[in-house]
């Protein structure tokens, strides 16, 4: 199958080029995929340590710290990508997200709107924004972007889940 293929190519790419940062990040991500994280984790902290730069990878590991609960770790690594990449609509979305954990909407908020700003295709961002303004009560306002998230990215089904359920919330209103 197309995921055991997908693993094959990612392992055989860090075979060739162990030092490349790239390559750990592609195995990270198929690990990911396959819903193995421990390792998926792993290969994401190995492409940090190839390039400390490597936005992408920073991101990647403070998702999948993130998943796993590990919000101060998150918010970390979150932070030195913030320091690296200011203005990337993920790290802003990530961070995002982080802050919407640690019930900071109005800096939740503020990373969403900058995140739509920077790149108003990605649909993530109008999920966090909506996810806000639904804790906010702004139940308008809140649907209306999570609409945006479903329209920008049709094939993501947690948008069309978190949708759902918020007209789900307005109905019992």
């Amino acid at each position: 199958n197309r995921k055991t293929e997908a693993l094959a190519d990612a392992e055989h790419a860090v075979a060739v080029d162990p030092a490349s940062s790239t390559a750990h990040l592609s195995l990270s991500l198929v690990q990911q995929a396959g819903f193995n994280l421990d390792a998926a984790l792993a290969s994401a902290q190995q492409a940090v340590q190839l390039d400390p730069g490597n936005v992408r990878a920073l991101i990647q590991q403070s998702s999948l710290l993130f998943g796993m609960g590990r919000l101060r770790e998150a918010v970390k690594v979150a932070e030195q990508a913030r320091r690296l990449a200011p203005n990337d609509a993920m790290v802003n979305t990530v961070w995002g997200f982080l802050q919407l954990a640690f019930n900071r909407f109005d800096e939740g908020r503020d990373a969403f709107e900058a995140a739509i700003a920077q790149d108003s295709t990605l649909g993530l961002p109008h999920l966090g924004l909506g996810l806000v303004l639904f804790r906010r009560n702004q139940t308008d306002a809140a649907v209306a972007e999570m609409r945006k998230a479903t329209l920008l990215e049709p094939k993501v089904s947690l948008y069309n889940s978190y949708l759902g359920k918020a007209f789900y919330e307005v109905k019992d209103d």
